[in-house]
């Protein structure tokens, strides 16, 4: 089941109309007829949301309508190897009538690789293959089936069995060859079969969107640029090459300039929750909080938006409305997204940082102690706690928890050197600022982090007179008056 390329066709008045009909049907309980591919959309559009119940509901009642269409009950297998019922699976397999159906190869290939059986594969597919004389497409089909379960060892392996009975020039096998070198991360050998294909067809414009996109991986950005420069001479208009382009700039640090591409691509684009979510990142980036409210409201009108999904727009809405001092739409947005996810940790930080802005500062700590319960990552919600005491202007409280963090992860937490600075500055704690100075301008970091937005309080008037301090330091260790290894406890053993 794929749903990845399918968000377009969720959002098309056919769909709607049937996704109605069906929703309808289903609090009335009556039954209604439909077409069995519109019944496999509704499945996938249910599965989309994470709503499995929902899309095995679907397949239940479809196979009711048509209980002897293949496709549906292949739908229910794969339902069930990804649900993990594999037995399940193929007791359901072994009650189809034609065992020989590459459909139903192909799902009893994927239980052997759910299983961890890869070797069992060949027994299945070598005869299919035989029957078919090799057929190419066939060959592509099998090969996919590795790259999905990205299995790199049996991928390879059918590749160059492919390689032997088929020319490496023709288009089809380079294509195939290209996704199997991109899904394995081998982009040099991705960046020359794509140039190969362009030398075949350089007007098609796929080709360079999928070069691009391996320069882009392969962090040759400037490549990119020329890449992408030839895709739109072809087509100035195209959603996915402006896009692109958009991330190009992105991977140069230019978040302003991605940012305009990205809204020329936003018209036509068919995956418009996606191209939010990196606008959303953008203004997020360059501060403009108002602009990533806009983006994060309309994913979350999104329908296959999950609830997970809208817990983490809540919790990024609340952390502008906090940046723009609205606590009360702060407050709100928190408390709305724990009612989508009461296990979301980022939330509870979220909700931490708005009671130490109430003043409130027990309340907030208890929050902290729910988030550091429910974390899944341990130190990154370690460090979101203490940039809210930082933002919030609790420095002898920051202070105390990045020490804590600075103990717990050595030499792990030197974005932070200038922060703690200037908490050292702002309680005239002389001896640490002057050790968390010189480190923070050894290790050249910068008062400001452009995607934490983790800054200094600039509308303090004792702000100006840090910067001012913090390059008087700089200038005496490159002076040499000051010596850094002074200044860095470093462990007795090398870290591993």
């Amino acid at each position: 089941m794929n749903t990845d390329d399918l968000s377009h066709s969720f959002q098309t008045p056919e769909f709607l109309e049937t996704l109605a009909n069906y929703e309808e049907m289903v609090r009335q309980h009556r039954t209604c007829y439909f077409e069995s591919n519109d019944l496999i959309l509704l499945a996938e559009y249910y599965a989309a949301q994470q709503k499995i119940k929902e899309s095995d509901d679907v397949i239940k009642y479809a196979l009711t309508i048509h209980p002897d269409n293949l496709e549906l009950q292949i739908y229910q297998c794969n339902s069930l190897i990804a649900s993990g019922k594999l037995d399940e699976a193929e007791q359901l397999l072994n009650k189809l009538p034609d065992q020989q159906d590459e459909e139903v190869i192909y799902a009893r290939v994927n239980i052997c690789l759910e299983r961890g059986q890869e070797e069992k594969t060949d027994s299945l597919l070598i005869p299919l293959m035989e029957s078919e004389d090799y057929e190419l497409d066939m060959m592509v089909d099998i090969i996919n089936l590795f790259l999905d379960a990205n299995n790199e060892t049996y991928a390879r392996k059918w590749l160059d069995l492919l390689f032997e009975h088929y020319d490496k020039s023709e288009p089809l096998v380079l294509e195939i060859a290209s996704d199997f070198y991109m899904t394995f991360r081998h982009f040099p050998e991705a960046i020359n079969t794509y140039n190969q294909l362009l030398d075949i067809d350089p007007y098609q414009q796929g080709y360079w969107l999928n070069l691009t996109r391996a320069y882009l991986a392969n962090g040759q950005t400037e490549q990119a640029f020329n890449a992408i420069d030839f895709a739109l001479a072809i087509d100035e208009n195209n959603s996915k090459a402006l896009e692109l382009k958009g991330y190009c700039y992105l991977q140069s640090l230019n978040a302003e300039e991605a940012l305009k591409y990205f809204e020329r691509a936003l018209p036509n684009c068919e995956d418009t929750v996606s191209l939010y979510q990196i606008m959303e990142k953008c203004c997020d980036t360059l501060g403009y909080d108002e602009q990533s409210i806009v983006y994060l409201n309309k994913m979350l009108e999104d329908p296959t938006c999950s609830d997970f999904e809208k817990a983490v727009c809540y919790q990024k809405l609340a952390n502008h409305y906090l940046l723009l001092s609205d606590y009360d739409n702060c407050l709100k947005c928190t408390l709305k997204g724990l009612e989508y996810d009461n296990g979301f940790a980022p939330l509870y930080v979220m909700l931490g940082e708005y009671y130490l802005f109430e003043d409130n500062q027990h309340a907030a700590e208890q929050e902290f102690a729910h988030a550091e319960a429910y974390a899944t990552d341990k130190k990154e919600i370690e460090e979101q706690i203490f940039r809210a005491y930082f933002r919030a202007c609790y420095f002898q409280e920051a202070l105390n928890y990045f020490q804590q963090l600075e103990e717990k992860y050595p030499l792990k937490m030197d974005r932070y050197y200038f922060c703690v600075a200037y908490c050292c500055y702002a309680i005239h704690d002389e001896t640490n600022l002057m050790k968390y100075l010189v480190r923070g301008n050894t290790l050249l970091q910068q008062f400001q982090d452009g995607h934490e937005r983790l800054q200094i309080p600039d509308m303090m008037p004792e702000a100006e007179d840090f910067m001012k301090l913090a390059n008087e330091i700089l200038c005496k260790i490159e002076e040499g008056s000051i010596h850094p290894e002074d200044y860095f406890d470093l462990p007795e053993q090398p870290l591993p």
